[in-house]
């Protein structure tokens, strides 16, 4: 799917993937929404101080993207599979990237170390993705 990869732009389709993955709605849900906006009964209940905020939806490419790169990420290990996944959502969201000291504290493994062996699961991801196609 995708030709011209490397580590750099590897690591930013798998922080996407994940915040897609946060922007998606629940499974459960799913089943209970409808496309009907809420109506209020009385005007005045549109108040500023009553509206809530969400996250955006995730676009139909954003998903594309995802279910592309779950389907490449399956093949590999499931210790590199966890580790890639730890660490893409520690840094969703966050403007520092991820959280090394977290996920060290979470692991057991010093954070430099942890760094190491993200970028080299992401390097076996490139290998995978680039042998298939």
């Amino acid at each position: 799917m995708r030709r011209n990869l490397n580590i750099l732009t590897l690591h930013d389709l798998v922080l996407e993937a994940a915040e897609t993955e946060r922007r998606m709605p629940e499974k459960r849900l799913a089943k209970i929404k409808t496309y009907w906006p809420d109506v209020k009964a009385e005007w005045l209940a549109y108040a500023p101080s009553a509206t809530k905020t969400q996250l955006a939806r995730a676009t139909s490419e954003q998903i594309s993207t995802y279910d592309w790169l779950m389907n490449v990420i399956a093949k590999m290990s499931a210790d590199d599979r966890r580790l890639i996944w730890m660490t893409a959502h520690s840094a969703v969201f966050r403007l520092r990237g991820p959280a090394w000291s977290k996920l060290s504290r979470i692991t057991g493994i010093d954070r430099k170390m942890i760094r190491k062996k993200y970028q080299d699961a992401l390097l076996v991801l490139l290998f995978t993705i680039r042998k298939e196609g």
